[in-house]
């Protein structure tokens, strides 16, 4: 009886250790597709931008790639609204 309790001990033991691993596989994989999907958003946003010049598009879209988590951030955050220089003159 002694034998059945521990191999039972260690297949619930075995069984919670790959429970927790498929855990972390799941977080890992929303998080990977969380940020491909922010890298496409801001790629497609950065080419149907209006307001950059091709230049300026260009720059974003190499910060992107360079920076794949912090390169979309600070588009979504800093690139839309204002970057000067890379931005067409507003005609007046």
């Amino acid at each position: 009886m002694t034998d059945a309790s521990a191999t039972f001990t260690s297949a619930l033991s075995e069984s919670t250790k790959s429970a927790a691993s498929t855990g972390w596989l799941v977080l890992l994989g929303v998080v990977g597709v969380a940020l491909l999907v922010l890298f496409v958003a801001a790629v497609v946003s950065i080419v149907r931008s209006r307001r950059l010049t091709s230049q300026g598009k260009i720059v974003w879209i190499i910060g992107v790639l360079i920076f794949q988590f912090f390169g979309p951030l600070a588009w979504f955050l800093v690139g839309r609204k204002n970057s000067p220089q890379l931005y067409r003159s507003s005609p007046a």
